[in-house]
């Protein structure tokens, strides 16, 4: 391990490397992520830009900014989007994801000044950016309002906690500063002024602490003022008292989700591999906090335990907030895609604090970087190599949607004569009046009009498995004129009388144990919301990567009551 460490020492070496998951990851950002909104973007993006723009006063703007969208308040998000509006005049998702994104870069930022601060080699970092920088984020990665508030809301605390750390009266107003806006951003967000107050116990900075609390009472009393929406969290503690094992063990398998490592296997698998290393974790870095908290010796506090020590209980928390609330809607929100940002964080801070509470005797350190870089770098590479379909998956998602967007009046979040569905319409015409954004047409095929055309040429009869469960059409087709290596998409089409809606049709795969197996046909399930009552004759659209698209129609009907 020392050759491998001396190399890594190497400044050209460790910057390729340092730069390998920032450019896989930018590839990947960009091949597959789409300028298309999203169910919650639409509250916060262009209707909260229209009533801000068109309001009179500062008052009723500043409300605009605040007024929360769901359980949160997202100022940062909407400020953001306030700020790409007045440089480019116009709403760009791609554009405002890709900002979300580099919220993480800030993250690492921060990491490196705090190696610099604590006087340890740059290289040390080098597992650090493939623990964040890969596919296992995608839920996040590739919606604009989610990384404005999942990825920045962690990006604000880590801010505001660096500043507390450094120990001074500036920096000190400038992290309350930083905690104020961060409450304003997202619920969690107000988790900054309990690890801000751990922070300052660990200085015994007592004057200060009790400006803290004070202020934190200001700012979660201003942050429920006036406000209209609660989601019920209050059934999470009588779940808690009915499953309290499930409780936690969820928290155990949140805190190591990191090592979900395969998404496509079943839930009792997925969440062996979290299970144990959240154990591993929580009491490796229960020890570590413990030390510092409640140190004999008069060493003075140093940045980097304060500044990892309010970090840690920034992301326990919210561990602990998530396991409490979330594992009532079912066990898989525990590995769910959306707050895997919080794990891969914490395993990078889990990292950081092991190497640097490591002894400097004997090139340890040097010796232990290799150790954690190699599993990083693999972890990273499996993450594209399950994440990739995923994500291909996904983009042709957004394909149909965006046509039943178009022609429907669904698929970008709302459902058939509902309010979401009608405000997700209106929400579109006002962006494409004001000449901020238009959705891609067309989005399936250059003739994809044709679809609209009556039913015609040859009746197929597919031996497909046709099931209605859960609120969900599902076809199952094993038509090996789609084998694996189909070079273009499949979409399901559902023709009425008066309606022509599609839905993606993604590779079959199987297999359990094997989750790259892909075996012919395609599978498709689609919400029966989104459909207008009618009877529907199925069909599909084939669209070859090269060549003409083709229409069949099948002798296969669903009913929509």
């Amino acid at each position: 391990m020392e050759k491998v460490s001396s190399l890594l020492a190497r400044p050209v070496i460790a910057g390729l490397l340092f730069l390998v998951p920032l450019l896989a990851f930018a590839v990947f950002f960009f091949r597959y992520s789409a300028n298309v909104p999203w169910f919650d973007d639409f509250e916060s993006i262009p209707y909260f830009l229209q009533r801000f723009l068109d309001l009179p006063g500062w008052r009723d703007k500043a409300e605009a900014l605040l007024r929360p969208n769901n359980e949160h308040r997202v100022l940062y998000a909407r400020l953001v989007v306030w700020g790409y509006y007045l440089l480019t005049g116009t709403i760009n998702f791609k554009a405002l994801m890709f900002i979300g994104n580099a919220s993480f870069l800030v993250v690492l930022a921060l990491f490196y000044q705090s190696l610099r601060r604590a006087g340890l080699p740059a290289w040390y970092l080098l597992p650090v950016p493939f623990l964040l920088f890969n596919a296992q984020n995608q839920l996040l990665t590739f919606t604009a309002l989610f990384t404005l508030q999942y990825l920045a809301i962690i990006m604000l605390v880590f801010l505001s906690i660096y500043q507390l750390a450094k120990n001074a009266p500036s920096s000190f107003g400038l992290a309350i500063l930083l905690a104020f806006l961060t409450t304003f951003s997202m619920g969690n967000g107000m988790l900054v002024w309990a690890a801000g107050a751990v922070v300052l116990f660990y200085q015994r900075q007592w004057l200060r602490l009790g400006g803290w609390l004070g202020l934190m009472a200001l700012a979660i009393y201003l942050y429920f003022y006036g406000y209209p929406v609660q989601q019920g969290n209050q059934e999470g503690f009588a779940f808690l008292a009915e499953h309290f094992l499930q409780i936690i063990s969820g928290f155990f398998v949140f805190i190591g989700s990191f090592f979900d490592l395969v998404p496509q296997w079943p839930l009792a698998w997925r969440s062996i591999f979290p299970f144990v290393a959240g154990i591993v974790m929580v009491g490796f870095l229960a020890v570590w906090s413990f030390q510092v908290l409640f140190r004999t010796t008069n060493q003075p506090p140093t940045h980097w335990n304060a500044f990892f020590l309010g970090c840690l209980v920034f992301l326990i928390c919210n561990a602990g907030i998530v396991a409490l609330f979330r594992t009532r809607f079912g066990f898989g929100m525990m590995v769910w895609g959306s707050y895997r940002a919080y794990a891969m964080v914490l395993i990078s801070i889990t990292y950081l604090i092991f190497i640097g509470s490591r002894s400097a005797a004997g090139n340890r350190r040097e010796r232990l970087v290799p150790v954690f870089l190699l599993p990083a770098m693999a972890i990273a590479g499996l993450s594209y190599v399950f994440g990739i379909p995923i994500a291909v998956d996904n983009l042709n998602m957004n394909r149909a949607k965006i046509f039943d967007q178009h022609y429907n009046q669904t698929g970008l979040g709302g459902t058939y004569n509902s309010k979401l569905g009608d405000f997700i319409a209106m929400n579109i015409d006002l962006m494409k009046n004001r000449g901020w954004y238009e959705l891609p047409r067309p989005s399936l095929s250059e003739d994809e009009q044709r679809l609209f055309e009556p039913v015609s040429g040859t009746i197929i009869k597919p031996d497909w498995a046709v099931s209605e469960a859960g609120g969900f059409i599902s076809v199952d087709s094993q038509d090996a004129a789609y084998p694996p290596n189909y070079a273009g998409t499949v979409f399901l089409i559902l023709k009425s009388k008066n309606r022509t809606y599609v839905w993606t049709g993604q590779k079959r795969r199987p297999s359990r144990r094997n989750p790259l197996a892909v075996t012919a046909g395609f599978r498709s399930s689609l919400p029966k919301s989104m459909l207008q009552p009618g009877q529907y004759r199925l069909g599909v659209l084939e669209v070859p990567d090269d060549g003409p698209t083709t229409i069949r129609y099948t002798d296969r009907f669903v009913t929509v009551q």
